[in-house]
């Protein structure tokens, strides 16, 4: 029987599966590295979003901590203390007004006798005093205020007719804010009676920071009726 030369014979057939066999190796190692190459991929992709998700909560910690440091920072910052070393707690927005006062200024429309009782004569006094800036401006600002009114008419021992004085906390509440006037308003009954027509008011307004503002103005004001009884 005849044999198709080149096909059938045993050398030719064991040279085919060799091939065959080569081209089947080759292809095992492309398909493994695929397979390798895959995963280390997977796993560099899990470790930067594990690496984006701490590096979110990092951040967000950090946010929270500035945050209560700046909240601590303000507290420190509106808190002060007075000449006598008591510590106090400044007004919101009251205590960055203290650094631009200027001076003291007593209002000369605003001060001086009021009477309401209706009987003749002014049984209190009224007083208005500014914490100014360098602009003539009103400012409001932490600190203690003190007002002495004085009759120099009097004997010396008793030209003092009325003093008053208001602690950090409670000039805060003395502030007004007025179409005609703006400052600390105060109205008061004489300590003693005057005589004199002419007050003169002196008022010392002491800052949380311990600088010392002054002001003396003379009034006029209508002398209280005093009844023969009086002294």
């Amino acid at each position: 029987m005849a044999h198709q030369k080149g096909i059938d014979t045993p050398m030719a057939g064991r040279s085919v599966r060799l091939c065959a066999m080569l081209a089947i190796a080759s292809l095992v190692p492309v398909g493994g590295c695929y397979s390798f190459g895959k995963q280390s991929r997977n796993l560099v992709e899990i470790q930067l979003r594990e690496q984006r998700t701490e590096n979110g909560e990092l951040r967000r910690e950090l946010q929270s901590a500035q945050t209560a440091l700046a909240e601590t920072q303000h507290k420190l910052s509106m808190t002060r203390r007075t000449p006598d070393g008591t510590e106090v707690t400044l007004t919101s927005g009251v205590s960055e007004s203290l650094g631009s006062v200027e001076r003291l200024e007593l209002n000369s429309l605003l001060s001086g006798g009021l009477d309401r009782d209706d009987i003749p004569g002014d049984e209190l006094l009224s007083v208005l005093a500014t914490t100014v800036n360098k602009s003539g401006s009103a400012v409001q600002a932490d600190g203690t205020l003190a007002v002495t009114a004085f009759d120099y008419s009097l004997p010396a021992e008793n030209q003092k007719v009325g003093h008053w004085e208001w602690n950090v906390d409670e000039t805060g509440a003395l502030w007004s804010n007025g179409v005609v006037g703006t400052g600390y308003r105060l109205t008061k009954e004489w300590e003693q009676i005057p005589r004199s027509g002419e007050i003169v008011l002196h008022a010392r307004f002491v800052g949380i920071d311990g600088r010392q503002f002054d002001a003396t103005r003379t009034v006029t004001i209508e002398v209280p009726f005093v009844g023969p009884d009086a002294s």
